[in-house]
């Protein structure tokens, strides 16, 4: 059974930005108690919407989902997989346009890493090859699974176990512990302790709905500011999901953003500058 949710936050912030809803006031805004969230989307910088949209609808069953035009970004938002776990959503950043969030970001060979859980990782392997991605072995590989990179470079860890999902997201942190306290807070949750993977060391925030963010040091020189990636939560209260933010360290985005800003929070996490979006409601 397909799970709706994640999507429809998403998709309901894309309709926002077209029809009139009050905004809070400053006020109530400030009076805002911190909250937590859960993780509805994880947004990925890469050269070709169109490639990247077909690679995932067919090698992972991705639904195609819709596109949306921002003055910093152009992104897909696909549809949620079956077996359960947030969206995702291919970005095509801009330059020279009014949003905060256009300098070039490189969007080849990044230090991150999506998990999925899959019925048959051999299968599912030989459709990434298919689809123009590469096999590949890893230095803090997980026992039985299988790694292969799609068209971007970005690293795909292959779970054995049951219907397609989405279970993670990864990536390399200039200081993992520090990311992982900024993100726990986020979820609400507890950082796993620092620990071996092989050649990298790592530590991982559990989320609500079995998802994980996982931060790594990989030990190879790639670089960790400014990731092309986006974290989109969903929060009962964007202005109290902000508190937790900027209580952590983070750094809000609020100019440049036009309608959007309006609708959803858009933010930067205390350590890497990576994107953080808030949607309403949606946990």
């Amino acid at each position: 059974m397909k799970r709706p949710g994640a999507l429809t936050a998403i998709l309901l912030s894309i309709f926002c930005l077209t029809s009139a809803s009050p905004v809070p006031s400053v006020h109530t805004q400030q009076i805002q108690s911190a909250t937590t969230g859960s993780v509805t989307a994880i947004g990925i910088g890469i050269t070709s919407l169109d490639a990247t949209n077909k690679f995932y609808t067919s090698v992972f069953g991705f639904g195609k989902g819709i596109r949306a035009s921002f003055s910093g970004w152009d992104e897909d938002i696909m549809v949620p997989l079956p077996g359960g776990g947030p969206t995702l959503i291919p970005m095509k950043f801009k330059t020279g346009g009014s949003s905060p969030i256009t300098e070039d970001r490189p969007v080849k060979d990044l230090p991150v890493k999506l998990t999925f859980r899959v019925p048959n990782a051999k299968s599912v392997v030989d459709e990434i090859v298919k689809a123009g991605g590469k096999v590949v072995s890893v230095k803090g590989a997980k026992e039985g699974a299988s790694y292969a990179t799609d068209l971007d470079g970005y690293l795909l860890e292959l779970i054995p176990g049951g219907t397609m999902a989405f279970q993670g997201v990864g990536y390399g942190s200039s200081n993992p512990k520090k990311s992982a306290t900024f993100f726990g807070e986020l979820a609400g949750t507890s950082p796993s302790p620092l620990s071996k993977a092989g050649a990298w060391d790592v530590t991982t925030v559990p989320t609500r709905k079995k998802f994980e963010i996982s931060f790594y040091d990989f030990k190879d020189g790639r670089p960790t500011k400014k990731l092309p990636l986006k974290i989109v939560w969903g929060a009962p209260s964007i202005a109290g999901f902000k508190k937790t933010i900027t209580d952590g360290g983070g750094t809000l985005i609020e100019k440049g953003l036009g309608p959007l800003g309006a609708f959803v929070g858009l933010a930067y996490d205390s350590v890497d500058q990576i994107m953080i979006e808030i949607n309403t409601g949606f946990e």
